[in-house]
């Protein structure tokens, strides 16, 4: 790792030219004229000190990558000078042809920058075109057309992880944050951002128009004031792939319209809260009443599911990306009638154990006579536990449940009181609430043939252990019994 470092006047293309991969460029502080765009070079970052600003001619970007990898910029002020550029931004990312056949822009990560005045109505403050691994955290955007756009063409190679999370928009006169896939992705989170005074919708995350296939995501934990926005403010789905997206823990306020729906095949909306929202849910073209819709709060009261609409079965839920620093993680788990705790979505700090060991003995979803059970998902508690879900039998054979449990007896019998928890046979009341806490406690040494689950049964303990302090009892089938803080 070596530093170079410049100042306003320096030829920048030159400067990143010049330096060797594992070098940190530091910008210090002052203006930053750019007349013609900057192209970035791999292994190269970008670090801007306070007061340093990139400002455009108007014309142009400022940066751009053409199947880059390995990059981090941060730390600046990119001023558009209330233009910019056509189809592009002060940062375009796109794979080494331009096109869906080269090699993916890889491993960048954008971060704590203000993006301001970038207002061409043709552009974006952030322009993305095949990347992926790429991490769009702790910025602002202000005054300008579209904050941050990803898209893909038809034939381009599967891409994995888009993050856009704890972002500051507002005041975009079109979109705060748009998708439009044409392809395969995967791992897509737009979470934790804040989002006001956008001129049509807040969050369009969807396909393109050819369709592709959206194969994990979620839209968690943002907040959403649309008070000065125009269109719906969040808008999810595609023509025909699957659209496997969580969308939970949301607060929107204060607009007509809430979230609007196409084909949502595989969409789980849960545990969101609506303030001052006329219509929490509609549908928009190519709408087939596929999404999941579990427990939300409507202007102070809760509803399940959209009344007087059918809708889809219950699917597998993601977890969020990790939750930006002093945000609480959350527990969140929903369940329906005839499932138990099939598909809880839950905290990354919760979630983030390391499963290594024996997985033949740990296989997320193995039932008590090995039949697999594909409802649930590696990345939820069950899963990480290797408990079974569905079982609303005697708790001897709950015992028996838990695959690959490890050979204790209590290791046992805490992931079978889990399952029985999850099935409806045991109500969530203070006293097994702390006996489960306890149960899942004699887990962690044992679970999975040497798993390392400490963590996630530590997480589920303490939420649970602090899910009331009333000694009420709870119906485990309510899904806001399993919706608090960890």
């Amino acid at each position: 790792m070596s530093t170079i470092t410049i100042s306003p006047g320096t030829n920048i293309q030159k400067a990143i030219n010049s330096a060797a991969s594992g070098t940190t460029i530091v910008f210090q502080s002052g203006t930053y004229n750019v007349s013609s765009v900057i192209n970035l070079k791999s292994g190269v970052s970008l670090q801007g000190q306070p007061g340093a600003v990139l400002k455009s001619s108007g014309s142009v970007g400022i940066f751009q990558g053409l199947g880059v990898h390995d990059i981090n910029i941060s730390g600046f002020t990119f001023d558009g000078n209330n233009r910019g550029p056509s189809n592009s931004g002060a940062i375009y990312l796109d794979s080494s042809s331009g096109g869906a056949s080269g090699t993916p822009s890889n491993n960048i990560h954008i971060s704590n920058n203000t993006f301001q005045n970038w207002l061409n109505k043709d552009s974006a403050n952030l322009w993305l075109w095949h990347t992926q691994n790429t991490y769009v955290q702790g910025n602002t955007f202000k005054n300008g057309n579209e904050a941050i756009g990803w898209s893909t063409d038809v034939g381009a190679p599967p891409l994995n992880n888009l993050v856009v999370s704890n972002n500051t928009i507002t005041g975009m006169k079109y979109i705060g944050i748009e998708t439009a896939f044409d392809s395969t992705v995967s791992n897509v989170h737009i979470d934790y951002n804040k989002i006001s005074n956008i001129g049509d919708m807040s969050i369009s995350f969807v396909e393109g128009a050819v369709g592709g296939k959206v194969m994990s995501g979620t839209v968690w934990g943002n907040q959403i004031d649309a008070s000065h926005s125009g269109g719906t403010p969040i808008e999810l789905g595609n023509y025909k792939g699957p659209f496997n997206v969580t969308v939970s823990q949301n607060v929107v306020s204060n607009h007509e319209w809430g979230m609007m729906f196409s084909h949502t095949a595989g969409m789980a909306v849960f545990g969101n809260t609506f303030k001052n929202v006329q219509n929490p849910f509609s549908d928009d073209g190519g709408y087939d009443k596929t999404e999941w819709i579990g427990t939300n709060t409507i202007n102070g009261a809760q509803q399940t599911g959209w009344p007087g609409h059918k809708y889809g079965a219950q699917p597998a839920t993601y977890s969020p990306s990790p939750a930006p620093s002093g945000t609480a993680s959350t527990l969140s788990a929903t369940l329906s009638d005839t499932q138990s705790l099939a598909s809880a979505a839950v905290g990354a700090s919760v979630l983030s154990a390391d499963t290594t060991g024996s997985k033949a003995s740990t296989a997320a979803g193995t039932t008590a006579t090995g039949t697999a059970d594909p409802s649930i998902q590696p990345d939820t508690v069950l899963g990480k536990l290797g408990a079974t879900a569905g079982f609303n039998n005697a708790a001897s054979a709950s015992r028996n449940s838990a695959a690959g449990a490890g050979s204790d007896t209590q290791s046992r019998h805490g992931a079978g009181t889990l399952a029985q928890l999850a099935g409806g046979s045991l109500k969530a009341d203070l006293t097994n609430v702390s006996g489960l806490d306890k149960a899942l406690g004699a887990i962690a040494p044992n679970a999975g043939s040497g798993a390392r689950t400490e963590q996630a049964v530590g997480g589920v303990g303490a939420a649970l252990s602090s899910l009331d302090q009333s000694g009420k009892q709870h119906d485990v089938l309510n899904p806001d019994t399993w919706r608090h803080h960890a």
